[in-house]
Formats: C-alpha cells, structure tokens, sequence
C-alpha cells in the first residue's frame, strides 16, 4: 500500500512540475541510471566469493553464448517495432492512416515478445531440472 502512495504522489509531482524532469534538470537522468545499476551489480559481486568469481569467470564461451543469444532474442523482438515506426514516419509521411500501416508491425512485435517469453519459459524449466539433478559435493 505504500508503494502505490509512492506513486501516485511522484505522479502527481510529475504533473504539477513538469519542467524539472523535461530537460536534463539539476543531473542527466540517464547518467544516473547507469551509475545506480553499475553499483547495485558492483555490491551483488562483493557477496560473491572468489572460488565462486573464478568458476564464473573460467566459463568465459558460456557467458559470451548467452549474452549473444539475450541480445538476438530480446533485443530484436525490440527492434522490429522500433525501427518498422520510425521507417513508417519516413515512407508514409502525410498518410493519415499510418496506423493500420503499422498494425502488422504490431502483431508481429506481439507475436515475437509471446515466442521469446515461451523460449525463456523453456530454458528456465530446463535450467531447474539441471540444477536439481546436479547434487552438491
């Protein structure tokens, strides 16, 4: 419940001063983003320990897999949306039913966003039944 008071109330500072967060304001939002997310993953990798960082860090073809595969799954299904709206804009200026033009890139993204989830589901499912059938030492 507290957390919805939150934010409503941050809704309703946004909307009664709009100009602080229109521009970049008193610090670049986005520079602080990647500052708050790299010190959150810099404080998990201090929880580690190092025989736990050293396996880690020896399974470097398995980490580079699955930042490849994250990137081509989640990202593309991203980018078709993105990039088939902003190429619309430019092919089909002055059309007034841009909308229904965009509608099968939409269905598409749709479509894209539901087989990437149901890989992950997969992939996840198999990931449990790999940990449970591995016993610890």
């Amino acid at each position: 419940m507290k957390f919805l008071i939150f934010l409503i109330s941050i809704v309703v500072l946004a909307w009664l001063f709009p100009d602080i967060g229109a521009g970049e304001g008193l610090f670049s939002l986005s520079a602080f983003a990647n500052y708050d997310i790299s010190v959150i993953f810099f404080f998990y990798g201090l929880q580690l320990s190092r025989e736990k960082l050293c396996i880690g860090l020896g399974n470097w073809r398995l980490n580079i897999l699955i930042h490849f595969v994250t990137f081509v799954l989640f990202c593309g299904s991203t980018k078709s949306l993105m990039h088939g709206t902003a190429m619309s804009k430019v092919i089909f200026t002055g059309y007034s039913s841009t909308g229904v033009i965009l509608l099968p890139i939409m269905l598409y993204h749709a479509l894209q966003l539901m087989v990437v989830s149901a890989i992950a589901k997969r992939k996840e499912n198999h990931h449990v039944l790999l940990k449970s059938s591995i016993k610890p030492k």
